[in-house]
């Protein structure tokens, strides 16, 4: 009887690992949901930077914006949870898509297209170090996750430095 369920439990342990990808995280670590997990990163940014929010005038993504304004078809997108910014003159904008599988390089995709597209926005309409924050925009991508990350608070701040930081807590939800 031993020897069976010493057998079954090698032969779970190689299923699971067999599943396994650790290059490519699929599940947020402590069962966190996505709208949790962005939510912990906000609050630390905010308690970081002694902010009240990240983003300036935050409105929650959805999925009409997703795909309205984004261009990705909603056949491709399993979750989302974030924000953008309702202020024509910021590019600030923190919101991850869970893509449905097969579909994370078309959402990472879209969403580097948005970042290049606000660039070429605020060069034109550089206000209020919107360029700057824009020009330090990342796409982190995490499995089936695609993250836009463009934060920055203060005039003339290190957005790439406030950017990175977003990245490690993120990286720090997958680990």
């Amino acid at each position: 009887m031993k020897r069976f369920f010493a057998l079954l439990f090698a032969a779970a342990l190689l299923i699971a690992a067999c599943g396994a990808d650790p290059a490519a995280p699929n599940t947020i670590r402590g069962g966190k949901t996505l709208s949790e997990a962005v939510e912990t990163v906000r609050a630390e940014f905010c308690s970081r930077h002694a902010v009240e929010e990240m983003i300036a005038m935050p409105m929650p993504i959805d999925r009409a914006y997703l795909t309205d304004m984004l261009g990705i078809p909603e056949e491709q997108i399993a979750e989302t949870a974030g924000w953008i910014s309702m202020s024509m003159t910021n590019a600030d904008a923190f919101f991850a898509v869970r893509a449905k599988e097969g579909q994370i390089q078309s959402v990472s995709q879209a969403l580097a297209s948005h970042v290049r597209s606000l660039v070429a926005q605020y060069e034109v309409y550089p206000v209020a170090d919107s360029l700057e924050r824009a020009q330090a925009a990342k796409v982190l991508q995490k499995g089936d996750y695609a993250f836009l990350i463009a934060v920055g608070v203060g005039d003339g701040g290190d957005y790439d430095a406030q950017v990175q930081e977003v990245i490690d807590d993120v990286d720090a939800l997958f680990s």
